[in-house]
């Protein structure tokens, strides 16, 4: 709170507003003002599935519910796939700030000869992974795939079409590649 004072105060010298808002309203804004109404499956693997509920009293974060896992190339490729075009979704990117840079971005060609490499088992360690906001996640107790509901891609574009382009050139070399 003290720095965003400093931070108020310094602006306020220049004549410009800074304003605060948590990651929770930030999250119900995106997922509801951005995304179409779709929802959409998504298969976690493995048992590493790690749910996080908070419950907080203020109307703001009441109910906020985190779910983190891994996800094989293979699936998370199904998500991003627009079934109507066979392209990526775009509308799983309305929220995201950034374009998709290009396969002849340095970072982006780096993740894609990663996924092509021998050592593609690695990527998990490599790679820091794709966060998803939506309005709502249903799943059947012990039982995948995820539905999520309104579904954004705010963090991780970049990684995510490059694993669709890939994948889209070869399938094989990159299918039991697991991502975050």
């Amino acid at each position: 709170e003290r720095d965003f004072r400093s931070l108020h105060e310094a602006l306020s010298e220049l004549k410009v507003t800074a304003f605060e808002h948590p990651l929770a309203r930030l999250s119900d804004e995106v997922a509801r003002n951005w995304a179409p109404p779709t929802s959409k499956p998504l298969r976690f693997i493995g048992r590493e599935l790690f749910e996080h509920a908070e419950s907080d009293t203020s109307e703001i974060d009441a109910g906020v519910r985190s779910l983190i896992g891994c996800v094989q190339v293979s699936d998370l490729c199904a998500f991003l796939k627009d079934e109507r075009t066979g392209f990526i979704d775009e509308s799983l990117f309305h929220a995201n700030v950034r374009g998709h840079l290009g396969i002849q971005n340095p970072v982006n060609r780096d993740i894609a000869a990663t996924l092509r490499s021998n050592d593609n088992k690695r990527f998990f360690c490599l790679n820091n992974g794709i966060t998803v906001v939506c309005e709502k996640y249903l799943y059947q107790s012990g039982g995948f795939p995820v539905t999520l509901h309104r579904p954004q891609i705010v963090n991780g574009r970049q990684t995510a079409e490059t694993i669709f382009g890939s994948y889209r050139e070869d399938p094989t070399a990159t299918e039991d590649v697991v991502t975050f």
